[in-house]
């Protein structure tokens, strides 16, 4: 644990990172209810977070946001974090980086309201290919990630470990 006075030297931008890797950390390690916590004490405004941290980093940590609540099965509220995340992010989704951003929000959306479509095998090849667009060592590790935590849903198999399958899978491709 970081003792308060030392984590107040630190600066602000600092502090946002610490708290959000945790964050990272505690879904990884699917801890996610200390994992919701931590994303609470980012207690400013989405607006406020963008002029301190950059649009990308909003963006993030809503959608990560968004995994932790579906995964605490508060699914309306994951409902309702997306309708969210189309309206404020809606200008970003021409770009092909943030377009999948949106498409991963989709699928989302799909699993809530049709939890048994995670099994089907059609819907996990239309996962597949919407998700898998650039050759593996030209992908984004954070792309990665959300990938990899869609494709443990289909496997039913832990989080991290399918990550790890997936950035080992791609380092041996390079």
């Amino acid at each position: 644990n970081i003792k308060p006075t030392i984590f107040n030297k630190l600066t602000t931008e600092e502090q946002l990172n610490i708290r959000m890797n945790t964050a990272i950390y505690l879904g990884y390690s699917e801890d996610y209810k200390k994992c919701n916590l931590i994303l609470q004490t980012l207690n400013h405004t989405d607006n406020w977070l963008i002029k301190k941290m950059g649009i990308e980093w909003v963006l993030k940590k809503n959608m990560i946001e968004i995994m932790i609540q579906y995964e605490l099965e508060n699914y309306e509220i994951a409902l309702n974090r997306i309708r969210s995340f189309e309206r404020s992010f809606s200008n970003l989704f021409n770009h092909p980086i943030y377009s999948r951003a949106n498409q991963f929000m989709q699928i989302i959306k799909k699993i809530i309201s049709n939890p048994h479509i995670i099994k089907d095998k059609a819907f996990i090849d239309k996962v597949v290919s919407s998700m898998v667009i650039k050759p593996s060592e030209q992908e984004d590790l954070q792309a990665m990630t959300f990938y990899s935590w869609l494709k443990s849903k289909m496997q039913n198999k832990p989080f991290y470990d399918v990550l790890l399958d997936v950035v080992n899978t791609s380092s041996e491709d390079n």
